[in-house]
């Protein structure tokens, strides 16, 4: 009987040290998740804050890329400006050519017969520099032909 007795206090204890062996582990386990909590729970006070400079950080990149939009307006704007003011620049040079050539033409009808003018002026004329001086002043005097230029071409 003692022999069982010992048996059974033994088998107790053996009991009691696995259940004394799970209480630990479930105490440890309880701690971690109180852990766990403690953490979780400093998490979700600080979200509202984070909600908070996100928003506001949002309305700042809002505001930049309203800026930034309209300094890309702003440049463009001043690209059409410019683009404008060179095509008006080279209108303006187109017409001038364009009216040249006009008072070119309008002068060329009659520079043929200036020409033949000459010629026989020439034929008649003993004195060539009296010619070249008298064909000279005759140009001069028209304020259409332009000095130094070839036929066909405006000086602009």
């Amino acid at each position: 009987m003692t022999r069982q007795i010992t048996s059974t206090l033994e088998g107790i204890r053996e009991n009691l040290s696995k259940v004394r062996e799970r209480l630990v582990a479930e105490e440890e386990a309880l701690e971690a998740a109180t852990h766990d909590g403690e953490i979780l729970k400093g998490m979700l006070e600080e979200v509202p804050s984070i909600l908070s400079e996100v928003d506001s950080n949002r309305e700042a990149v809002t505001e930049e890329i309203r800026a930034c939009r309209q300094r890309v307006d702003a440049i463009t704007k001043e690209e059409d400006i410019y683009q404008y003011k060179r095509l008006e620049s080279r209108r303006c040079k187109v017409a001038a050519r364009m009216e040249g050539l006009q008072a070119e033409k309008r002068v060329g009808g009659g520079r043929r017969s200036i020409e033949a003018h000459y010629s026989s002026q020439t034929r008649n004329m003993s004195n060539p520099s009296a010619v070249l001086s008298y064909e000279f002043s005759s140009l001069s005097l028209s304020g259409d032909i332009l000095i130094g230029t070839e036929p066909g071409r405006v000086a602009v």
